[in-house]
């Protein structure tokens, strides 16, 4: 499943070109890195999760039941603007949470 995700949001990102330095999946999550302006970081979120759960939910419909529902995203997001001088340091940080969580 996981790497399924990842071939869906590594498409959304393609396809709508957005500017994501840096992202990794979790079990219940996903840390991503966005390059935008605030006023457009809602429309970006809102079309990443929207798009890859509806391509998530075709190709395996059988999680519909299993989360008896037609989500794969929870409705919010958490969002921290960060510097410039900062990229790097968030780059190494999301690729470092899945060790830091033991799932590698």
């Amino acid at each position: 499943m996981e790497d399924k995700l990842r071939q869906v949001i590594d498409q959304v990102i393609a396809e709508k070109g957005y500017d994501v330095p840096s992202y990794e999946t979790m079990p219940d999550h996903v840390h991503m890195l966005v390059r935008t302006t605030r006023a457009d970081l809602a429309r970006v979120m809102n079309m990443v999760k929207g798009i890859s759960s509806r391509r998530i939910l075709q190709a395996y419909p059988e999680l519909r039941l299993d989360m008896h529902s037609n989500h794969l995203w929870a409705s919010g997001y958490y969002a921290h603007a960060i510097a410039e001088g900062d990229m790097a340091a968030v780059v190494h940080y999301i690729g470092q949470q899945k060790r830091r969580a033991g799932l590698v």
